[in-house]
């Protein structure tokens, strides 16, 4: 089971590059903008003005920024890497002041945006004292190479504070503040449903059940998904019969029904393959929990070679209970429109212990609210 969670993982790894998108807009250099459907890139865009043509890579040098349908845009900017080599890049604020903060698209890195220059600066363990201390130096109070700054671990925290401190320096007007994030997530809520076979290896049960929730779910725009499921399950579980002979010499067939009663809560990960607005191809991971709301175990019998019903002779009742497990799914996404998609998958689970796997079928429905 490891060995295929691992390659589940390798290959969704190696499919980004083939992501759907998500709608959303290029701002060109000429101010204007264009719609369509983004998938996003580490570098670039693939950018698919129709759904019927051909995406085209998109670079940070040839728009000023692109953005999700209602979001805040994500801006391209000039980047003085570490290396020391200027390239443009899309970014996003971070924090807003006289001194700013941004960073990668990807939630990567730390750019230092100084005053009265458009030019950001990569920050790294190794050079952000040095670039503080070279664009940031007009504040009489603040000396970068203090052995208190010398002894400051580089994290977020420690660079947002030391320019907020920089920045209360030189006064109220120069303020840092924090900068509503352009949205790289789209996010729906919807319903999902679906029927699962299997049984306990040890007892030698069989059954079938079913299930149904709310789901919220998030979607890049490199067609990464992620999606939260609470949901109420049921599932029946009956032994093969058994023969044996009562008092006074009379045989009897035995089995045992167990009903349980479940709350579920269950966190997939996955990918989508295919162009925008067509059937999609979908391959998922999850892992979640059932619950035990109530659960009920009846001992019925009847005559050997009766046609009779089982009678249950009696019934015992439980409440609480942990099932933890792992699972893969797989199967199709079908946009029926622009804000509302169908999904059909195939699933197994893997209950770790003494149960085997489940198959099963689900389907889910997702309105998005952009």
């Amino acid at each position: 089971m490891r060995r295929f969670y691992t390659a589940l993982i390798f290959l969704f790894g190696s499919l980004t590059s083939q992501a759907q998108g998500l709608p959303g807009y290029l701002i060109t250099l000429a101010g204007d903008t264009v719609s369509g459907s983004i998938a996003d890139a580490t570098s670039h865009l693939l950018f698919y003005e129709q759904p019927n043509t051909e995406a085209r890579k998109v670079w940070p040098k040839q728009v000023r920024g692109y953005g999700l349908r209602g979001r805040t845009a994500v801006r391209s900017r000039p980047v003085r890497l570490a290396t020391g080599a200027d390239s443009m890049q899309f970014v996003r604020p971070v924090q807003i002041g006289k001194a700013s903060l941004y960073s990668y698209t990807h939630d990567q890195g730390l750019l230092l945006l100084p005053p009265a220059t458009d030019t950001l600066y990569e920050l790294t363990a190794a050079n952000w004292r040095v670039l503080f201390n070279r664009h940031l130096h007009d504040c009489p109070t603040m000396d970068y190479t203090s052995w208190q700054m010398v002894q400051l671990p580089f994290t977020d925290k420690n660079i947002r504070q030391t320019i907020v401190h920089y920045s209360q320096c030189l006064g109220p007007e120069g303020q840092p503040k924090a900068e509503p994030q352009p949205g790289i997530w789209r996010h729906g809520l919807g319903v999902r449903t679906g029927a699962y076979f299997g049984g306990v290896q040890k007892n030698s049960l069989k059954g079938r059940g079913y299930l149904a929730g709310l789901e919220w779910t998030a979607v890049r725009a490199s067609g990464w998904q992620m999606s939260l499921l609470g949901a109420y399950s049921r599932y029946t579980m009956a032994a093969e019969s058994y023969s044996f002979i009562g008092t006074g010499g009379i045989q009897t067939d035995v089995q045992n029904q167990i009903r349980h009663h479940w709350l579920t809560l269950d966190l997939s990960f996955g990918q989508r393959i295919g162009r925008p607005n067509r059937l999609n191809l979908y391959l998922g991971g999850n892992i979640g929990t059932f619950y035990g709301m109530a659960q009920s175990e009846e001992y019925q019998e009847r005559p050997t070679g009766s046609n009779v019903p089982f009678q249950t002779k009696y019934t015992t009742t439980s409440t609480g209970g942990l099932a933890p497990y792992l699972a893969c799914s797989g199967g199709v996404i079908w946009p029926i429109s622009p804000k509302h998609e169908v999904r059909l998958l195939g699933t197994y689970q893997y209950f770790p212990g003494d149960t085997q796997g489940m198959i099963g079928g689900q389907a889910a429905y997702t309105l998005f609210w952009k």
